[in-house]
């Protein structure tokens, strides 16, 4: 189950950029948006990977590594569909998909290590990274068609996939779920002690 949820986190991490490369040319007359945008609407995911790197051990220190990829795919599923859906926050929307993106990408090695996967493993969401990437670019326009001519649902509906994603993740546990504990041994006192015996009376040796 931890292999199967990797896989889907990992196709997760490409769509909300390819869709939107994918349909550059109606985002002036769909989201109002002017040609003079369009360059920052490109580089924002890039500023926003270079920013939020350190948020994913962040997380993980406080969460444990399978929850902060889930957290990280619940934020992303809710950018997507705030930046779908309200035209103004296309921007903005783009740049925290790009954050919760980098947030989980950071995180996927640390769970296959502590699952102790195989080099298999990791191919396998190097694959995802790819197979993903490709579904963003390639199924945009089909959806959009799908939909009734929508292109605000078609790439909001990416955020199912996320939320799925996110939903196996914290099932399946992923990693731990809390920092370790403090080395020590504990005592029949109840007392935590520092690394050695204890002695009878429960004191710290």
């Amino acid at each position: 189950m931890v292999l199967l949820a990797l896989v889907l986190v990992s196709i997760n991490l490409r769509p909300a950029i390819t869709t939107i490369a994918g349909v550059m040319n109606q985002l002036e007359g769909a989201f109002q948006l002017g040609p003079q945008w369009l360059p920052l609407l490109g580089t924002l995911p890039v500023l926003a990977f270079g920013v939020s790197g350190p948020i994913g051990p962040w997380l993980a220190r406080r969460l444990g590594a399978g929850r902060a990829v889930a957290v990280a795919l619940l934020v992303l599923a809710a950018a997507l569909i705030v930046r779908a859906t309200v035209p103004v926050l296309l921007l903005p929307g783009t740049f925290l998909c790009g954050m919760a993106i980098m947030t989980a990408s950071v995180l996927v090695p640390q769970i296959v290590k502590t699952n102790r996967g195989t080099g298999w493993w990791t191919g396998l969401c190097t694959m995802g990274f790819g197979l993903g990437a490709a579904l963003g670019a390639g199924l945009v326009r089909p959806l959009e068609h799908a939909l009734g001519g929508s292109l605000s649902w078609a790439l909001a509906v990416w955020a199912v996939p996320a939320l799925l994603g996110a939903f196996l993740i914290q099932r399946s546990g992923g990693g731990p779920t809390s920092a370790p504990a403090a080395a020590g041994n504990v005592t029949s006192a109840g007392n935590v002690t520092s690394p050695g015996k204890a002695t009878s009376a429960g004191n710290a040796t």
